[in-house]
């Protein structure tokens, strides 16, 4: 009987976290302009990220974004010297956006 209940709870457990996905609200940054779920992620019930690919169809291969002076020289967020990042690691389409290389560094910098 414990076995067969720990096995029900780990079912739902798991429909549960894949539920809210596909039901996530765009930001305003997206939404706003009509874009669907099927724009980005080729498909009305998302299960994974955009490709970064796509982002760039929309966006460009390169956004111009004014040099940061941080500390002892200026940084470009998009030219990281730790290899290519992906678009998704900062740019959140159903969250606020977030400053991926705080996660070791400490800029000051909003991202939009």
């Amino acid at each position: 009987m414990k076995k067969r209940s720990l096995t029900l709870l780990a079912v739902a457990g798991l429909l549960f976290s894949f539920h809210g996905m596909a039901t996530e609200p765009l930001a305003d940054r997206h939404g706003g302009f009509g874009i669907e779920c099927v724009d980005c992620h080729q498909t009305d019930t998302p299960t994974k990220r955009a490709k970064s690919k796509t982002c760039k169809g929309c966006h460009g291969d390169k956004v111009d974004v004014p040099l940061f002076q941080a500390e002892e020289r200026s940084v470009d967020f998009h030219e990281s010297p730790h290899g290519s990042v992906r678009c998704t690691k900062c740019h959140l389409a159903h969250q606020q956006p977030v400053m991926y290389c705080n996660e070791c560094h400490a800029f000051e910098k909003p991202v939009p």
